[in-house]
């Protein structure tokens, strides 16, 4: 992710949503906790991204928002779901 004048570069799929909603003008260390959430969840679900597109990413709502496949471990799991919280 880099910055270019004011605009913010990356892959949607790993972008947290406060950083697609431009809420926040910082990048924090919040948000890089939700892209390694999406690297994990794109790494034990065989190379598929949770998320598609950027309304999926502003969309999700936590814990209570599925993830597809079942992971291997419940404790990566967990891990996953809390590295994407929207708090």
């Amino acid at each position: 992710m880099y910055y270019c004048a004011s605009q913010v570069g990356g892959t949607i799929c790993y972008l947290a949503p406060e950083v697609l909603k431009g809420d926040d003008p910082h990048i924090t260390t919040s948000a890089d906790m939700w892209s390694l959430g999406a690297v994990l969840t794109y790494i034990a679900n065989d190379r598929q991204h949770l998320f598609r597109s950027a309304m999926e990413v502003t969309g999700w709502i936590g814990d209570s928002s599925p993830i597809e496949r079942e992971f291997k471990y419940p404790e990566l799991h967990q891990l996953v779901l809390s590295l994407l919280s929207v708090d």
